[in-house]
């Protein structure tokens, strides 16, 4: 019995370095223009690699570029209507350094939105400052809608464990505290209270029991401005069950 070869498999091809998009219309808009669009590569190398620096860039460019076109309208001209005299020349070398300066940043940043082919993207800078800044703004969101859950559902408030670190709990409520329900030694470190008003809020908690606002506690405790600010932002007082 005969058997037959195996046939090979076509591979693949990848697209031909020439199909792929290369950025290059960066520099064949800036120089066609002259450099009054010398700015719209910064602008797409922004929104693409998520930059406000190269933003604020393009913005400059492009007001530097309409202040070159305002001296080239104020420039006398010949008899066959061209710019002519010094004003003409000032704005001439003006664009031009202009447009030097423009393609020089376009070099660095177009291999970031074009990476050149068999290469990886360089990795994209990130400000700690603004990761920071959304950080605390996905955390105060996840409080926001914990706080619309007590308010709409106490029961599964409750159940989910809002405002109840103490406890097991899969539902990030965004670091509230429950001031009815968690140990007063835990709302102290968390509110960074003294020995006294952690003392005056274990008392309240003792003689009257449940309180019905956060400013309640606040007053009642005579909590410090500062940790009455962060209190304010983190406590949590979860309504009572109907019986």
């Amino acid at each position: 019995m005969t058997h037959s070869q195996p046939q090979p498999q076509p591979q693949p091809q990848s697209q031909p370095p020439s199909k792929l998009p290369t950025g290059r219309w960066y520099f064949v808009i800036s120089w066609a223009s002259a450099g009054l669009l010398a700015s719209v590569p910064h602008f797409h190398a922004a929104s693409r690699l998520n930059r406000p620096e190269l933003r604020k860039t393009g913005t400059w460019i492009a007001g530097a570029s309409i202040v070159g076109l305002v001296l080239v309208g104020l420039a006398p001209e010949n008899e066959a209507g061209e710019p002519t005299g010094w004003l003409s020349n000032l704005a001439g070398i003006f664009l031009l350094a202009l447009l030097l300066v423009a393609t020089i940043q376009q070099v660095g940043f177009r291999r970031d939105v074009y990476p050149v082919l068999g290469q990886a993207p360089r990795p994209q800078t990130i400000d700690p400052n603004e990761a920071a800044l959304a950080a605390l703004g996905a955390t105060r969101g996840r409080r926001t809608e914990a706080r619309r859950l007590v308010q709409k559902d106490p029961a599964s408030a409750r159940e989910l464990g809002i405002g109840r670190p103490d406890r097991p709990r899969q539902y990030d409520d965004g670091g509230l505290i429950d001031l009815n329900a968690v140990p007063v030694e835990i709302i102290a470190a968390e509110f960074d209270l003294s020995k006294p008003t952690t003392d005056a809020l274990r008392n309240i908690r003792d003689q009257i029991g449940r309180l019905d606002s956060v400013d309640e506690f606040i007053n009642f405790a005579d909590v410090p401005s500062m940790s009455a600010q962060l209190m304010q932002e983190r406590g949590l007082v979860i309504p009572e069950l109907p019986r």
